[in-house]
C-alpha cells in the first residue's frame, strides 16, 4: 500500500532523522538558557540595560520562564509527554523571546510547535532507528527554513547592504568593540569596500538559491553542503550567532533525502508497508 505522504510535499523520514533533529534542538536551546542565565541575561530582561530591546520587562518573573523552561527542557531531552512538553516550550520560548526580543528565539518557539505535531517514539517505544515514520511536521520545518532564507535575502535588497557598506560597517565594529578580533590580515581584507561588495551580492544569491533549490530532493544534495558552509562562514565572521548557526545546521537534516533499503526500497512507513 502507497503511504499517502510520500509525494512531492510530504516525506517519509527514518526515525533516524527526527532523533538527530529532537536531541540537538534540545541540546541547542539548552544552551542557550544555560549561557543566557551564566552570561547576564536578566540584565536585560529586567529593562536594566537595552530598554529598547523588549515588548515586556518581565523583571523577576524571568526566573520563572527560565526555570519553567530548564524544566522542560529536561522532560523533552528525555522524551517524557512529548507533545504536551513540546507545545508548553513553544510557549515559554514565546514568551521569554518577549524579554529578550531576538529573531532565533522566536524560530526556536516555532520549531518547538512544529515538533510537538508529530514527536519521535516515547521512551516505552522500542522502534529501531532504521524505520520510517510519516515526519510530515518536518517538511513544514523544511517550508519554513525556506521561507526564513528567502525572507533574510529578501531584506538585503537595498542599496547599503548591495554596495557592502553594511558589511563592513558591522565587521569594523565587531572588531572595534572587541566582540570578535579578527587576525590583522583578516580585517584588513573584510575593509576592503570590493570584497564587501563581492561578500553582500554572494549572501543574497545563495540565500535565494537555497530557499528554493534546498526544497527538492535532486538539489537538496548540492544545497546543504552550500548552506552548512555558508553558516560556517557567518559564525567565523560574526559575534553572537554560534546557536543560531548550530541550530540552522542541525534543522538541515529536514532536507536530506530519505534513506532507501533492501527492505524498504521506497522508504515508506513501516506500518504502511504492513498494511
Amino acid at each position: 500500500m502507497t503511504n499517502a505522504t510520500e509525494g512531492h510535499f510530504f516525506r517519509s523520514r527514518p526515525h533516524l532523522y527526527a532523533w538527530i533533529v529532537h536531541y540537538g534542538v534540545g541540546c541547542a536551546a539548552l544552551w542557550h538558557r544555560v549561557e543566557d542565565v551564566t552570561q547576564g541575561q536578566y540584565a536585560v530582561n529586567s529593562n536594566s540595560l537595552f530598554p529598547w530591546r523588549q515588548y515586556i520587562a518581565w523583571g523577576s518573573f524571568y526566573w520563572v520562564l527560565a526555570g519553567l523552561e530548564l524544566f522542560l527542557l529536561i522532560l523533552f531531552l528525555l522524551r517524557i509527554r512529548l507533545t504536551a512538553v513540546s507545545l508548553a516550550l513553544s510557549a515559554v520560548v514565546f514568551l521569554d523571546n518577549l524579554g529578550c526580543f531576538l529573531n532565533h528565539r522566536l524560530f526556536l518557539s516555532i520549531v518547538f510547535f512544529l515538533l510537538s505535531l508529530r514527536p519521535i517514539p516515547d521512551r516505552t517505544s522500542t522502534v529501531a532507528l532504521s524505520d520510517h515514520g510519516d515526519y510530515w511536521n518536518f517538511d513544514l520545518i523544511r517550508f519554513q527554513i525556506g521561507l526564513v532564507y528567502f525572507t533574510t535575502a529578501l531584506h538585503k535588497l537595498n542599496p547599503q547592504f548591495l554596495s557592502g557598506e553594511t558589511l563592513q560597517s558591522i565587521f569594523w565594529m565587531t572588531n572595534s568593540q572587541g566582540m570578535k578580533v579578527y587576525p590583522e590580515w583578516l580585517f584588513g581584507w573584510l575593509q576592503e569596500p570590493k570584497v564587501c561588495h563581492a561578500l553582500a551580492w554572494a549572501t543574497v544569491i545563495l540565500e535565494f538559491g537555497l530557499s528554493i533549490g534546498l526544497q527538492f530532493r535532486r538539489t537538496a544534495r548540492v544545497c546543504v553542503p552550500l548552506a552548512v558552509a555558508m553558516h560556517l562562514a557567518m559564525a567565523f565572521l560574526m559575534a553572537y550567532i554560534k546557536i543560531f548557526t548550530t541550530i540552522m545546521i542541525i534543522l538541515l537534516v529536514v532536507f536530506l533525502p530519505e534513506r532507501r533499503t533492501s527492505e524498504n526500497p521506497a522508504g515508506l512507513d513501516q506500518d504502511s508497508q504492513k498494511a
